[in-house]
């Protein structure tokens, strides 16, 4: 496997590669935790660390957060589990975070609180700072009303949520989703329809102009070039690029591809899957399994089909090579079981400023609201996958140039920043 360089801000997760453009800004100030035991991806300047014991950190971030939350915010894709020292975790973290944000924020600031992890944040701060503005934004799904009251703690999380002046989520679906949570709430202290009126659907964005410009790039052409030489000389791509996580679907579009391979649809020595697919949450046994299933999955198509027909790229890929991946790829599969957005198929039609190129697109990622001219499937449906795949390698050039400028004009202008604006004006 020929080196591709170390990860970046297209190979963070969604919410990373959303806010760090935000990080220059002269008057923001940074309240974050680097992590258990280490800092991931490259902090801002102007942070205000806040420190957690590793045991209440690993019950916060491992359990609550990533084995209870997480699951539990995509409707269950995996089985959620509870113990019973995680809750008092969450508060403890919760509370730790408010505390150095109430300390550093100036008289009347605007505080934008990010993500599942920090629910409880904007109650505890309002109530130790009262001057403050808040704006609270999900960048998960939102779960169904009978999945999130499953939740012991369900009524506790809408009243940390409800502190906050602006409650952002992803999409329409998923704000419609926020509002039947506060309808179904069994909390008598919770004023039910000032909170729905503070619900606003604004999606995340990556940068269009940079990573369009990037694309066009003398460089980026020979990258996509040499990578394409490198991985699939005269073959036709495939590219899936995921955390290794279940909500994401990677299953899913391996058993598309193997079939196809099987029942002669594809020629394995014509085409080449390249999947990038970078662990995460190790501690949590689910995520495990699944890296586990994905390498075994891997090594028996190209088993199978007695040539090397899958590559698994299994470690963060350098920014600029993931560019010429998207531009080298002839169809880019994202077929997340339940995503609150999904950046990658936008980064996808970001990079295909050559106006080609085919976005096979799950229905139940938010990204499909505004990305209508993929080729739009049901990833439970292994068939719908396999059919769509197909399309997107087979339609007339002129067809897969109509999409990919609805594509584009849909994203045109959009940028990280343009989000940041939306959500806090």
């Amino acid at each position: 496997m020929p080196d591709l360089g170390s990860g970046g801000p297209l190979a963070a997760s969604g919410l990373v590669t959303t806010l760090r453009p935000l990080a220059a800004g002269d008057h923001v100030q940074w309240v974050g935790w680097a992590g258990l035991g280490q800092a991931p991806h490259r902090l801002p300047a102007r942070l205000t660390d806040v420190e957690l014991d590793p045991v209440v950190a690993r019950r916060y971030y491992d359990g609550y957060s990533n084995a209870t939350l997480w699951p539990t915010y995509h409707d269950n894709v995996f089985e959620p589990r509870f113990e019973d020292l995680w809750w008092p975790a969450y508060v403890s973290a919760n509370q730790e975070f408010a505390r150095r944000t109430a300390a550093v924020a100036p008289r009347g600031a605007t505080v934008c609180v990010n993500d599942y992890h920090l629910q409880l944040v904007p109650r505890i701060l309002k109530d130790l700072r009262p001057d403050l503005r808040i704006v609270f934004f999900l960048h998960t799904a939102v779960p169904s009303r009978s999945i999130f009251n499953r939740l012991p703690t369900a009524d506790e999380i809408l009243r940390g949520i409800v502190g906050a002046d602006v409650i952002g989520v992803q999409t329409n679906a998923g704000a419609e989703a926020m509002a039947r949570l506060f309808y179904g709430s069994t909390a008598k202290d919770l004023d039910v329809y000032a909170a729905v009126s503070r619900i606003r659907a604004v999606p995340a964005q990556v940068d269009f102009t940079a990573i369009s410009d990037e694309a066009q790039s003398g460089r980026t052409t020979a990258l996509a070039h040499r990578v394409r030489d490198l991985l699939a000389p005269g073959r036709r791509i495939v590219l899936a690029i995921e955390r290794i996580d279940p909500v994401k679907g990677v299953e899913q579009h391996l058993r598309a591809y193997r079939e196809l391979i099987r029942d002669g649809s594809l020629d394995p020595r014509r085409t080449v899957l390249v999947q990038v697919g970078v662990p995460s949450r190790r501690q949590v046994p689910e995520y495990q399994a699944l890296s586990d299933r994905v390498r075994q999955s891997v090594a028996e198509i190209n088993a199978e089909a007695g040539i090397r027909t899958a590559i698994l790229i299994d470690r963060a890929v350098a920014p600029a090579t993931l560019i010429a991946l998207y531009r080298a790829a002839d169809v880019m599969a994202v077929t997340s079981l339940n995503d609150g957005m999904n950046l990658v198929a936008k980064e996808y039609v970001a990079a295909r400023a050559d106006g080609d190129g085919s976005l096979v697109l799950s229905r139940f990622a938010g990204a499909a609201e505004e990305l209508g001219d993929a080729l739009l499937v049901n990833p439970f449906s292994v068939s719908a996958i396999k059919a769509a795949l197909l399309t997107g390698f087979d339609a007339p050039p002129a067809e897969r140039r109509r999409r990919m400028s609805g594509l584009r004009e849909a994203l045109a202008g959009k940028s990280p920043r343009t989000w940041a604006d939306r959500l806090l004006s």
